[in-house]
């Protein structure tokens, strides 16, 4: 999840690192994940795709969830959270392969 789901960053493996994830049902009744928030964390937000003016809390998926439960892939999570740039030069190095192969 992002709050800012228009902006190019690395929010996403931020929030996945920094938050500690609780399951919940989501309104279909499926598991979705929300942050189990600290002293100090706001709930994250973002706004809805109807309306920009009205904010939602923005939730995972298992798959996101697995990223950060996986050794090898958790230090992929930690990488990308650390380093902007990292995560821009290896997605601009993958979306070569996949538009031009």
């Amino acid at each position: 999840f992002t709050t800012n789901p228009i902006n190019w960053d690395n929010e996403y493996f931020q929030n996945l690192k920094n938050f500690t994830w609780r399951n919940i049902t989501g309104p279909g009744g499926n598991i979705q994940w929300e942050p189990d928030l600290q002293p100090g964390q706001v709930m994250p937000q973002a706004p809805t795709a109807e309306n920009s003016n009205v904010l939602e809390n923005v939730n995972l998926l298992t798959t996101d969830v697995a990223l950060i439960n996986d050794d090898d892939y958790r230090s992929i999570v930690y990488m990308f959270a650390e380093d902007d740039d990292k995560f821009d030069e290896m997605f601009a190095h993958a979306w070569y392969k996949l538009t031009t192969r």
